[in-house]
């Protein structure tokens, strides 16, 4: 289950973080090929928690469903299959949705993954991510 309390005393325009990390060559699982992508997202929420279970495809956090997905107020992610060797800085923009700019935030959700397709069990085995400095810029 996705989504944590977090107190709101203003927006975050934007998630900041270091990280380095190593995509392979998709060698688990059916579902796709060529190289493994990370996928870094933020969520933050009315109050909604998201349950995903792994035999229905259809509880899965999909990026490009963000803007209509019920109970979520703003989003950002990167989906990338770019490997860095060294630490790098980046930052992920919120985008905040129009249609609940009056609605409270209530939760939290950030998640850190080096293989995109992960729910589906298909993924490479020398896929890897390190993360560090994570901030919440205002």
């Amino acid at each position: 289950t996705f989504g944590r309390d977090f107190t709101y005393t203003a927006k975050p325009k934007s998630l900041s973080f270091w990280m380095k990390n190593n995509e392979g060559t998709i060698n688990e699982g059916s579902q796709a090929s060529g190289t493994d992508m990370y996928t870094i997202m933020v969520i933050i929420t009315d109050g909604t928690t998201y349950s995903v279970n792994t035999k229905d495809e259809s509880t899965f956090l999909k990026m490009d469903e963000l803007a209509t997905k019920p109970g979520v107020i703003a989003y950002g992610f990167i989906q990338s299959s770019d490997s860095h060797a060294e630490w790098t800085e980046e930052t992920i923009e919120i985008t905040y949705r129009e249609d609940m700019k009056n609605v409270k935030p209530k939760k939290i959700v950030v998640s850190f993954t080096p293989s995109g397709y992960g729910d589906y069990f298909c993924g490479s085995t020398s896929s890897w991510m390190y993360v560090d400095d994570i901030v919440l810029n205002y």
